[in-house]
């Protein structure tokens, strides 16, 4: 309900950032709040975390993504690499 004390303490508490259930409510949060940590959370060494990540920032169609995407095709999770395709099919250009 209050995005910025959220992102607050997301702000003390660095290490929150790469739990799951902090980086699914940062997905929920109206762009651009978060955006920055789920960026961040693309270098996860969890796989889940990753993906997640991912799909939020598909789903806010986030500009600094599209650049990324054709790195994540190689990424060493399976979902990652499929949701990359995924959004370079949707979103991607030539």
């Amino acid at each position: 309900a209050n995005p910025s004390a959220f992102l607050r303490a997301l702000e003390e508490e660095p290490a929150l950032a790469d739990r799951f259930v902090v980086v699914a409510a940062l997905g929920r949060l109206d762009a651009p709040h978060g955006s920055a940590h789920l960026e961040r959370a693309l270098a996860s060494r969890d796989g889940s975390i990753r993906w997640l990540a991912l799909e939020a920032l598909v789903r806010r169609r986030d500009p600094n993504l599209a650049a990324r995407l054709v790195a994540l095709l190689r990424d060493r999770d399976s979902l990652v690499r499929f949701s990359a395709a995924r959004a370079l099919r949707e979103h991607g250009t030539a």
